[in-house]
């Protein structure tokens, strides 16, 4: 792309309209963002194992933290490794990940890295858990605004941008403490390196390959690969080039900031690549069916995940097949192959995987979000030209505001008649909905440009109803905050150890670290965190969680507080020791 000059009229318009798009995507990325409670165990490992590194001091001088063994990936099958790292009892944190007096090495160390810098520099708490991820998701919105220009053009440049901060997928996973919103970025500010290339970005993408290895694994090159081949086949004028002379150093450096750590840790405990295959390379060979789901869950799943566009996602699939039979190699039509082979390629490739989540598919959102800002300037074309088929567009927005008005309604309806009635959230929905009927009068004079913003911000209101104030509280009715402080007050009270290692991880970030733990002793408290499906806790689903010891006896221990209704259930087990 040419340099911008910054006295050209065009050029301070692009950079306010980038700014604005920025400011918006900060907003909606982060407001509310600490009032939901950490509820999930997939928040609770990053949170809880960064609160543990932040509490024992800098990596350079931190305090040796005890250990009784590893978290083991495989209940069925030993993976771990059967010593711990040289024979010892305590290790560093920082370079052994710890949670609840465990070793975790399932995932690589960035987001735990960067999430126990925050705690050590603001504090602890959910707000700055999930800061950097949310500032990720912002941050996104920049490089989907450049590759949408340089990609699709100067005209998609704002649609992209648009859809990237009102998709509700997008939105709700960049606000939370998790490995996969730093996968999703730096896979994208990777791609954006290798196409922006010049003046040395493509040092830039070779470190940003480099990060998002050591937030996720090697399951970055399953998005960077199909991605880079597609562009090749496409966009053949529209990619950057670097000599090798700079992709060799680039190599040397994600050699050099990716390998210290499984180096480190394999000379401690050299069994530990059993885990990291089965973490990665097993959800491909089918050895790790922990999450297993039929093949078409991800088809059918895509629909969801491009909400609130989806009406216009899946006009711009039909486009770009409908277009190709006629001018494949057309230079438009490339660029609309080229998202949708990228799409298409990815999404195949994990649906043949059996382990699937939502989550895995965030780093393939930009090219869904290319599909949808193509569809989108086309659509604005044909609608403000009057070409043939134009009633479609007008079709298409139409149903865009349904979906913004309906959703509105219930959503307002949804937040009055909960418990807490929050006036704010409450009055964030009503100027959503508001906005999404004004939309219904740019359609009636036929102009475009308006609906797409009135839409836009239609849309950034009602995701900050529904996911700052909605979902915070439908969540936090089922959050363990409340009985983790209780059970703390008891744990005061009492000389009988906790099982430490099997605390359910979102409830742990709640309880004081250092917590006392007997793992051979003949009564010991645990917590079970039981889903309603279910069925009552007996002493078998207790001898589990003990490694098979013989129960003689158990009760539960009522705290007498809200246990995220019933889900946290406290007992007080004797063991037979002598006898496991």
């Amino acid at each position: 792309m040419k340099s911008i000059d910054p006295f050209n009229e065009d050029s301070r318009r692009r950079r306010s309209e980038l700014l604005t798009c920025f400011a918006v995507a900060l907003i909606v990325f982060t407001f509310a963002l600490g009032r939901r409670d950490i509820v999930t165990s997939h928040e609770g490992r990053v949170a809880q194992t960064a609160r543990t590194m932040a509490d024992s001091g800098w990596p350079w001088n931190a305090r040796p933290v005890h250990v009784s063994g590893f978290v083991e990936s495989n209940e069925s099958q030993r993976l771990a490794p059967a010593q711990l790292p040289g024979d010892r009892d305590t290790v560093n944190p920082w370079l052994f990940p710890v949670i609840n007096d465990a070793i975790r090495l399932q995932k690589p160390p960035l987001p735990y890295w960067v999430t126990a810098v925050v705690f050590k520099l603001f504090g602890v708490s959910e707000f700055n858990a999930r800061i950097v991820p949310a500032l990720l998701g912002a941050l996104s919105t920049l490089l989907i605004w450049d590759l949408a220009l340089l990609i699709l053009g100067h005209r998609a440049a704002i649609p992209a941008a648009i859809v990237w901060i009102t998709t509700q997928f997008v939105v709700d996973e960049f606000r939370k403490s998790m490995a996969d919103p730093y996968l999703a970025f730096f896979t994208l500010l990777a791609l954006w390196g290798w196409w922006r290339c010049e003046r040395g970005r493509n040092i830039l993408a070779w470190i940003a390959l480099s990060l998002g290895a050591l937030a996720k694994g090697p399951v970055i090159f399953i998005h960077i690969i199909p991605a880079i081949i597609c562009a090749k086949i496409f966009l053949r004028r529209r990619t950057g080039s670097a000599s090798w002379i700079s992709h060799a150093i680039g190599a040397l450096l994600f050699i050099a900031i990716v390998l210290p750590w499984p180096a480190l840790v394999l000379r401690e405990a050299p069994d530990a690549w059993r885990m990291w295959w089965y973490e990665s390379g097993g959800e491909v060979s089918g050895q790790n069916i922990e999450k297993a789901r039929p093949w078409w869950t991800y088809l059918a799943s895509s629909f969801q995940l491009a909400l609130p566009w989806t009406p216009v996602w899946i006009a711009g699939m039909v486009l770009a097949v409908m277009r190709s039979k006629r001018r494949f190699w057309a230079p438009r039509n490339r660029r609309r192959l080229f998202a949708l082979s990228w799409y298409v390629i990815v999404l195949a490739f994990f649906s043949l995987v059996s382990v699937k989540k939502d989550a895995y598919l965030l780093p393939l959102m930009p090219a869904q979000t290319l599909i949808i800002a193509d569809a989108l300037i086309t659509m604005r074309a044909a609608w403000a030209r009057r070409r043939a088929n134009y009633q479609m567009s007008i079709v298409l927005a139409a149903a865009q505001c349904a979906i913004g008005i309906g959703f509105g309604i219930g959503l307002f309806l949804a937040i009055y008649s909960s418990k807490t009635r929050d006036a704010m959230g409450l009055a964030i929905c009503a100027a959503g909905v508001l906005m999404a009927v004004y939309a219904i009068r740019s359609i009636v004079n036929g102009k475009p440009n308006s609906w797409l913003l009135t839409q836009a911000a239609a849309y950034a209101l009602l995701l900050i109803g529904l996911i700052g104030f909605h979902a915070s509280a439908k969540d936090n009715a089922r959050s363990p905050k409340r009985f983790a402080a209780a059970m703390a007050q008891y744990l005061r009270t009492t000389d009988v150890p906790l099982l430490v290692s099997r605390l359910p991880e979102e409830a742990s970030f709640y309880l004081p670290l250092g917590l006392r733990d007997d793992p051979n002793a003949s009564r010991v408290l645990i917590v079970v965190d039981k889903s309603r499906k279910d069925p009552p806790v007996d002493a078998r689903r207790l001898s589990d969680l003990l490694n098979g010891a013989i129960i003689r006896g158990f009760q539960r221990v009522d705290l007498n507080v809200d246990d995220g209704g019933d889900r946290y259930q406290f007992f007080d087990v004797i063991v037979d020791r002598d006898r496991a």
